[in-house]
This record gives C-alpha cells, sequence and structure tokens, in this order.
C-alpha cells in the first residue's frame, strides 16, 4: 500500500516549477493589494496555497481584511477591483470577486479582521485562523497525506463543501487528518463511521450528520 500512496503522491504535489510561478504570483498579488489598501486593511493570503495543502492547478485565496464597521460591499469589493480589474463579482454574505491572473484562478475577499474567532462579524472571517491553524498544527507528512485524502474524497464525489457536492470542505480533511495522524488511519476511521458521527460535543449545535469541534474555537 505505501508503494500505492506514494505513486499517487506523485502526481498530487505541484512541481518545482509550479510552486515557484505560485509563490512569485502571491507575493505579486499581495504587493499589488498593500499598495492599494487603505489605512487599517491587511491584505492575507489563506486557502490551500497559504496552508500547503494544495494540488496542482489550485486557486490562490486573497482575503481583504478590514477593520469591524466597514462597509464591505463598497469598500471591500473596490479595493478587490483594484487587484482583479477584470474580476467576475460573485455574491456569498457579501460581494467578493473572482479572476484570473496569468493563468491562475484568483479569488479576491473582503471580510472583517476579527481578534476572537468565536466572534465573526462575517461568514467569512474565521478563514484567516483556520489557515493559521493549519499552518501551525500539520506537520510536513499530514500535508501529503492531506493531499492524498483530497483526492481520494475527489474521485468519490465527496470533496467539496459547495451545495452541489455536499461534501468535505479542505479546512474537515486537514482537520480530520490531523486527528487521526495519516491518511491511513484516516481511511480507517471513515470506514467505520455510521451516521450520525459525534467527533466531539459541540454546545449549542443544531443535530447533524457529523460533528466535530472547531479546533480554533474554545
Amino acid at each position: 500500500m505505501q508503494e500505492l500512496l506514494e505513486e499517487a503522491l506523485a502526481t498530487l504535489v505541484p512541481s518545482a516549477e509550479e510552486q515557484a510561478t505560485v509563490g512569485a504570483l502571491c507575493e505579486s498579488l499581495l504587493a499589488r493589494a498593500r499598495e492599494a489598501a487603505p489605512d487599517g486593511v491587511e491584505p492575507l493570503l489563506v486557502g490551500s496555497v497559504a496552508k500547503g495543502t494544495w494540488l496542482p492547478g489550485a486557486d490562490i485565496d486573497l482575503f481583504l481584511c478590514f477593520p469591524e464597521g466597514a462597509d464591505l460591499a463598497k469598500e471591500g469589493l473596490a479595493l478587490a477591483r483594484a487587484i482583479l480589474p477584470e474580476g467576475e463579482e460573485l455574491y456569498a454574505q457579501h460581494p467578493y470577486l473572482c479572476g484570473s491572473v496569468e493563468g491562475r484562478n484568483v479569488d479576491a475577499v473582503p471580510c472583517f479582521g476579527i481578534s476572537d474567532p468565536a466572534q465573526p462579524a462575517s461568514a467569512v472571517d474565521r478563514t484567516v485562523f483556520h489557515s493559521a491553524w493549519v499552518r501551525e498544527n500539520l506537520s510536513d507528512g499530514q500535508r501529503e497525506d492531506v493531499r492524498l485524502a483530497k483526492r481520494f474524497l475527489t474521485v468519490a464525489g465527496a470533496y467539496g463543501a459547495a451545495a452541489a457536492v455536499g461534501g468535505f470542505s479542505g479546512y474537515l480533511v486537514e482537520v480530520l487528518i490531523h486527528r487521526a495522524g495519516d491518511f491511513p488511519a484516516f481511511l480507517q476511521g471513515l470506514a467505520g463511521w455510521r451516521s450520525p458521527v459525534a467527533l466531539g460535543a459541540v454546545p449549542g449545535a443544531p443535530e447533524a450528520e457529523i460533528t466535530l469541534p472547531d479546533p480554533v474555537d474554545p
């Protein structure tokens, strides 16, 4: 099995050339964002690229952290537009832009720069804490295991938190790999799941198919 996993992993780790290209592009986007950002706004790289768990061709997620009380629909979108002039406006709780830079998909997402992850002011504010938690807690080997798990779940049609899939988000995969220790242990645990799956207590949470405490919470 180890040989099979190594063969699979060889196709899932971005090449040195792609890593260098994406690294340079990230620095360029951050520089562009910092130059355009008003005082008090901090651009941050988040998502799988920032966490080192990305697969070849992954999108770049750039968050624009505004002080609480800012108008994200107006001020946030204006800054995003300065970074991605040709970006397409999409909408979650508030607008953000999705565009292409040097052939790579880039999302520019306004958010609030909160200090307490338990007190988000918008739906995406906790993402910054999630990225930091993964960087601080996953080993290099576990990042490789995350890539294997993402590919396994993709083939199974269960990767992606979008409504059309209703599957595992990238962050959920990262937390589960950290809990399990590695990819084989993750698979072994998954095989034993029977709904409802309680992986820890979440006070006040509604009934769900899977309950898992977020490690950035108290």
